[in-house]
């Protein structure tokens, strides 16, 4: 009789269908900084960059690091099956909204964890993300 070891997650959707499909994330080494509406939105030199096989870099910022005066949440949700269900938040600054610019995965799949508790940015909303290299 086969047993089940409860203690291995499940693997994400994605990757039991897409095995080879590859999503890497690494720390960045510098500072990053969100600008919307001439605010800082965020900023951190905690930042990690996320790699999506047939994507875009993303970069991922700390919650904690926004000024949450700014967010508003949404009811907006998004799923990828490689990640998990997307929530939303709108950003208001100066009199400028831009809605569901701000997307965070509260409970990420076991194999992006490492995003938890980190929110990116559709970064043509924004008016800069600047990214420093962590050099000099």
């Amino acid at each position: 009789m086969d047993t089940i070891d409860n203690t291995v997650p499940a693997p994400a959707p994605g990757f039991r269908d897409h095995p080879d499909y590859s999503v890497t994330i690494d720390a960045h080494a510098g500072h990053v900084r969100a600008i919307f509406a001439g605010q800082v939105i965020a900023e951190t030199d905690r930042a990690v960059l996320l790699q999506e096989k047939n994507h875009s870099l993303v970069c991922y910022l700390p919650l904690d690091d926004f000024q949450q005066d700014f967010l508003r949440p949404s009811d907006h949700t998004t799923y990828c099956p490689f990640k998990g269900t997307a929530s939303y938040f709108t950003i208001t600054a100066n009199g400028r909204t831009s809605e569901n610019t701000v997307w965070y995965y509260p409970a990420p799949y076991a194999e992006v964890s490492a995003i938890k508790g980190f929110a990116a940015f559709y970064v043509d909303r924004l008016d800069a993300l600047e990214m420093g290299t962590g050099q000099g």
